[in-house]
């Protein structure tokens, strides 16, 4: 469907190109029907007696008005449309087709919208793998920078190489696989609520993308900066009750409120090791979780 979507996208974009087109070169007999006589927009015909120059020619200071009798001169040169500068409906004869391929342009964006739903949706229904759910990368994330911001502090990771090392480390595999979750965060916002949960990660991602460079530079005042800006921003990221969140609802629910199941955050296997939330995260962070499972049954 996602594929079919697309071509009715693709061929409508290409009808409604050329239908619109003709809004302003109407059929000659059109042009004739007009009330009043159109301003002509571009050369028409050719001049009988230098078959290599137009009939009409608009100029700026004369306008040239197609009469009747100009018409008539045109339609013996088999003239079919002319340019004009004027616009009506009534004119537009292909009209029909422009309209015909916007509704094909809605409708492929709704076909495309049903199936990014169905995905999310089977996304959220899905079983637990070795990806990390939005929830548990931010708060990893957060986690890593605060021990790095701790360690340097207190000089237990003395060389810049070792900072660079471990941001590095915190951007491949946590924050990668935030970014990676766009599907179930636009599922659980919706895409304004997403577009302003990035603007925060967004920010946290380019402080700390600094403090690597500074710490590539050996700058190590501006790179303990940056991690305390990024630390910021992922903590406003991942605050709750953030603006452009939806309230908890049945459909989208609050890891505090969860009720006959379990909310698995998963481990991440991407950096060789497993990690495994810490115990009570979900009550602290306040975190709006992105999945919720079953328990996971005793024996099988």
């Amino acid at each position: 469907m996602r594929l079919l979507a697309y071509v009715l996208i693709a061929s409508s974009l290409v009808a409604g190109a050329l239908a619109a087109l003709t809004a302003y070169t109407p059929p000659l007999g059109a042009a004739a029907a007009s009330d009043t006589p159109l301003t002509l927009n571009a050369p028409a015909g050719r001049d009988p007696d230098a078959p290599e120059r137009p009939l009409l020619t608009p100029d700026a200071e004369a306008p040239v008005r197609l009469t009747r009798d100009l018409v008539a001169q045109l339609v013996e040169q088999r003239v079919d449309r002319v340019r004009v500068k004027e616009f009506a409906f009534g004119r537009w004869d292909l009209g029909w087709l422009f309209g015909l391929s916007a509704l094909g342009l809605l409708a492929g964006g709704l076909i495309i919208r049903r199936e990014d739903l169905r995905h999310v949706a089977s996304l959220l229904a899905a079983e637990p793998s070795d990806a990390e759910t939005p929830h548990y990368a931010l708060a990893a994330a957060r986690r890593e920078v605060e021990a790095l911001l701790r360690d340097v502090r207190a000089a237990a990771v003395g060389t810049d190489p070792e900072i660079a090392r471990r941001l590095d480390a915190v951007q491949s595999t946590h924050l990668l696989a935030f970014v990676e979750a766009r599907p179930e965060l636009i599922g659980r916002f919706g895409i304004a609520g997403y577009a302003r949960l990035m603007d925060a990660f967004a920010s946290a991602e380019r402080s700390l993308h600094r403090a690597w460079s500074a710490a590539a530079d050996h700058a190590q005042h501006e790179a303990v900066a940056s991690l305390e800006r990024g630390l910021e921003h992922l903590a406003e990221t991942e605050a709750p009750g953030r603006r452009g969140w939806r309230r908890p609802s049945p459909e989208r629910p609050d890891l505090n409120d969860l009720a006959g199941g379990t909310a698995v955050l998963r481990p991440c296997r991407r950096a060789g090791a497993t990690r495994r939330p810490p115990a009570g995260a979900g009550s602290a962070l306040g975190f709006p979780t992105l999945r919720s499972w079953p328990a996971a049954p005793t024996s099988r």
